[in-house]
């Protein structure tokens, strides 16, 4: 992803150490891609299996989620920077919401989680959006949650796709200037889990996730 002033900022999912759990990590390039700085463990844990990071950027602030795979179940990780990704917080389960999910085959990869920032459409407040595909209601839904204080806290916004008897998986997540949210994802026709003919499900909020 690459921000206002032509920076580079990359994360991705790596298992360098052979141990067949993956870690995260990041790097960033001031001169478009000529160089990188060094790799940067988001993660910091190889004792644990990380994987779908997604990154969002704002001015100097980047945002970056993924999965972990604890107990037998998916949770998502969330890490911030403020300075460009020089520094980085801790990286916590993020906050306030539960997550339910523990899919882990070859059709259905977890919550597979996705960031949107906006900073535009409101001076005075920064939306963070997270989406991700949950199941706690018995189908794979997608979930959508909201932060107004660079990930301190998140709100539940609730489920987006309308599809309630049917899987859907695969999020994905774009604000526009405006601040209007648009959601895509992968919808299921089947009623079934392994369902292997979706349909490109769609939803928009023009309210910053209330409806």
């Amino acid at each position: 992803i690459m921000d206002s002033t032509w920076t580079l900022y990359s994360v991705w999912a790596d298992d360098r150490d052979n141990n067949g759990r993956y870690e995260v990590f990041f790097a960033a390039s001031f001169d478009t891609a000529k160089s990188w700085t060094a790799d940067y463990n988001l993660s910091q844990d190889p004792s644990q299996y990380y994987v779908f990071p997604w990154l969002a950027v704002d001015r100097s602030n980047l945002f970056v989620v993924w999965q972990a795979w604890r107990a037998n179940a998916w949770r998502l990780y969330f890490a911030r920077s403020s300075d460009r990704g020089t520094t980085w917080t801790t990286p916590a389960q993020v906050p306030d919401i539960t997550v339910v999910n523990d899919f882990n085959s070859g059709i259905n990869f977890g919550p597979q989680p996705k960031l949107a920032v906006d900073s535009r459409s409101n001076p005075d407040t920064t939306f963070i959006y997270l989406l991700w595909a949950d199941n706690a209601t018995g189908k794979i839904q997608m979930k959508l949650a909201r932060s107004i204080d660079l990930g301190v806290s998140f709100t539940d916004l609730g489920i987006v796709d309308k599809n309630p008897d049917n899987v859907n998986r695969n999020p994905h997540i774009a604000v526009d200037d405006q601040g209007r949210i648009h959601c895509a994802w992968a919808r299921g026709t089947g009623g079934t889990n392994q369902d292997p003919h979706p349909w490109i499900g769609y939803n928009r909020s023009l309210d910053r996730g209330a409806s």
